[in-house]
């Protein structure tokens, strides 16, 4: 083989090419490629034996029919798939891939290539007779089925063998992971995001109507009061994830059930709820860094209630909705910091759009909101919330419809609450958008 080198537009004299590129080199896939190439168009130049491909991308594209059509349709001539040192040749008929091989092993010859008529194998789709080709007057192997690129094509047009393939692979990993995931004691739903709950250590007691809120500086969790045995309960409980273990922590002064706790300024706060009977006005607070001091009185709600949603909020402690027993409460409170721990002064804030009991309140991205609960005559799907303090609360949606069996007969038409019925358009959030061919026979050849 001999080169030339060109270098300002002068041509260097020919010399002989005694040694290629180092196994491994960046350059061997680059320069393969450019000699690859040359080969190709010395080979075919512009004969245009292979297949063609038409489409169309205008909608439709699986109506057989509209590719008739030569004015919107485009054509695609295909000769050659090439992949890294790899080709496969495609024709409409086992003559002209007779011709294209013997084109291409004489193109071979001349760059002193060789061709490995093992790896060499013929795949004919749609064919009656198994086709037979030459190459340096062997005949090549015909197969049913190989595996290109990773996929496995069929001879019979069917996808059953590559989806066979793509399963068995699939269990074969899935069984591959038996020892170290699926029946690994150590791993949980929750923790490799699965969805799935996974049981930690039982209560010390069992209970309902209690409270739960988290230390996250030391965390740590903790169960506020709750209703057994009836009556209400001043028993406060911590949970270590670490050790999955529970302690018992300092006991309320005064037992509380439905009542509201949220971790605020280093302390724990129990707001309201009810004792036996009575909705509770009183508040309670438990230092974070010294639980073992008790718990101490904090300011009176500005009202007794009880099944309210609580949250800090823009380092505020705010409570809202509820009951006080009769009605479900529109009412929103919340207390600014003073000097002291247990000091500062409630203000009201806006109300609701809907009154809720025992709804849930949360922070999230600055804003304040409030979702579900009990109106007083109905649960509540919708959903409210507040941007600012200053602000007023604004619906979010309609509530979903909730599914009904097929037992079941159709509601009477009615609409819903009209505040219900208010969408986000009224009072969008910062940000949010206003609504406003042939049936000729095929072969291939891969090398």
């Amino acid at each position: 083989m001999e080169a030339t080198i060109l270098h300002n537009c002068e041509t260097s004299a020919p010399f002989d090419v005694r040694r290629g590129v180092r196994q491994g080199c960046v350059l061997a896939p680059t320069l393969f490629g450019i000699f690859f190439s040359v080969l190709l168009k010395v080979a075919f130049g512009d004969d245009l034996q292979g297949i063609h491909l038409y489409t169309r991308a205008d909608g439709q594209m699986y109506n057989l029919a509209r590719l008739k059509s030569k004015r919107h349709r485009k054509d695609f001539f295909v000769d050659s798939l090439l992949f890294a040192d790899d080709a496969a040749f495609v024709a409409h008929s086992e003559s002209q891939l007779q011709t294209i091989m013997d084109k291409f092993q004489k193109a071979c010859d001349l760059f002193s290539m060789s061709v490995n008529a093992k790896k060499t194998v013929i795949l004919a789709q749609g064919c009656s007779e198994q086709p037979t080709i030459v190459l340096n007057g062997a005949p090549l192997e015909v197969i049913s089925k190989f595996c290109y690129l990773g996929s496995l094509v069929s001879c019979n047009l069917s996808l059953d063998a590559e989806i066979d393939s793509r399963i068995g692979k699939a269990a074969t990993t899935f069984g591959r992971l038996r020892t170290r995931a699926w029946d690994n004691k150590h791993l949980t739903g929750g923790e490799t995001g699965l969805g799935k709950w996974a049981p930690r250590a039982k209560l010390p007691g069992a209970r309902s109507y209690a409270a739960a809120v988290a230390d996250h500086e030391r965390g740590i969790l903790y169960v506020v009061g709750g209703w057994a045995g009836g009556r209400s309960l001043k028993a406060v409980h911590r949970y270590d994830p670490a050790t999955d273990s529970w302690s018992d922590a300092r006991p309320l002064t005064t037992g509380r059930s439905q009542c509201c706790a949220v971790s605020w300024r280093g302390s724990l706060w129990a707001l309201g709820g009810c004792d036996a009977w009575r909705c509770l006005a009183s508040t309670e607070l438990l230092s974070l860094e010294d639980p073992e001091a008790g718990w101490t009185p904090g300011p009176m709600l500005p009202s007794a209630r009880r099944s309210m949603g609580g949250c800090a909020w823009r380092g505020r402690l705010v409570v809202a909705g509820g009951s006080d027993g009769a009605a479900s409460l529109r009412r929103v409170d919340w207390l600014l910091p003073g000097a002291e721990p247990a000091g500062g002064t409630w203000q009201a804030g806006p109300p609701l759009r809907r009154a809720r009991a025992g709804l849930g309140l949360a922070e999230l991205g600055g804003a304040l909101y409030a979702a579900g609960g009990f109106s007083g005559r109905e649960f509540l799907a919708c959903v409210e919330w507040l941007p600012a303090p200053d602000a007023e609360w604004t619906m979010l949606a309609d509530p979903p419809v909730v599914a009904r069996t097929l037992s079941e007969p159709n509601p009477p038409s009615e609409s819903p609450p009209p505040v219900c019925r208010m969408l986000s358009e009224q009072h969008p959030p910062a940000g949010a958008d206003r609504p406003e061919e042939n049936g000729q026979n095929e072969a291939s050849a891969h090398i």
